[in-house]
This record gives structure tokens, sequence and C-alpha cells, in this order.
């Protein structure tokens, strides 16, 4: 009965953000076109990770992938024109192919309790990559926030570091 229940809650997307809800719905119908799904439905996290990953993702698991640039443009003129709500479009075409940076791995992965780079332990569909990088390839996982602190010192700006409980440090 849960599992009925959950579904029907993603199918109608209840537990979206309206504007979110109605961008899926118009895609769905037809009304628009390259509207793929929210970057949520498209990543496996471990059990372990899921409050870390749910930190470090914040309101962007509800951003909307779509397959272009004029996709989101045309969404968000439908949800202008409709008054249904605000979305977060992350067209495919713009991304960068890698978005992680290189470099600095071999610093920090030597330091005791560092689990990795949020982009590489999730799992998604192999389209789905310049996503999950540009939104997770930013994010070092740690056990702590004692070597979250210890991991700031190693990393490039733009970075943060997230704790599997949920705490995040940024350098």
């Amino acid at each position: 009965t849960r599992l009925d229940v959950l579904r029907r809650m993603h199918e109608t997307g209840a537990d979206l953000d309206a504007g979110v809800r109605d961008a899926l719905a118009a895609g769905r119908n037809g009304r628009l076109g390259g509207i793929r799904g929210t970057v949520v439905e498209f990543l496996v996290v471990p059990e372990s990770l899921e409050v870390a990953i749910e930190v470090a993702l914040g309101n962007r698991m509800q951003d909307v992938v779509v397959a272009t640039w004029p996709d989101a443009e045309a969404a968000i003129a439908h949800l202008k024109q409709s008054g249904a709500g605000r979305a977060t479009f992350q067209p495919m075409d713009t991304l960068p192919a890698n978005g992680l940076e290189e470099g600095f791995a071999g610093k920090v992965d030597s330091l005791p309790g560092v689990l990795g780079v949020a982009a590489d332990l999730v799992s998604a569909p192999a389209d789905m990559a310049p996503v999950v990088a540009s939104l997770l390839g930013r994010t070092l996982v740690t056990e702590d926030l004692i070597t979250a602190r210890a991991a700031l010192g190693h990393l490039p700006p733009r970075w943060s570091a997230v704790t599997i409980t949920g705490e995040v440090a940024h350098a």
C-alpha cells in the first residue's frame, strides 16, 4: 500500500513545487518539448549517502532537465503565461561534458574519512553525466565535520564538503 501511495505521489508530482509539476505535466502532455524530468529522478544514491546528497543538491533536486536551451526558454514562457509557478532548468546542451576539476584528488583522497567526490558516488544514466557533474562535481563527501574541515585547505575555490549526516563546509 505504501509503495502504491508513493508511486501515485510521484506520478502526480505531489511532492514537487507547483511550477516544476506544471512543466513536467506540460512535457508529458506534449505541450512542451525536451522535458526529461527532475534531477532527482535520474539519480541512484546509496542509502548511506542519501542525506549527504540531498543536502549537497538542496533545492536543485527539483531542477528540470531539458534537452536544449530553447526548451528551457519555452518552458519558462509557459510558466509565465500559465502563472503556475517557477522552476529551474538544466539545459543539457549548455553543460560541459566534464564538470570535474582534476589535480586535487590525490591530496584529499589520502585523508582518512574522505569518501570521494559526490558525482562519483552516485549513479545515473550515461547521458545524465553532465548534469550530475555540474551539480555534484565540486562537492566532496566526508564521514564527519572534522574531516570536512581538514579537506577544505586542499579544495579549490567554489568547492564544498558535505558530511554523511548533512553538515556543509565551503572552501
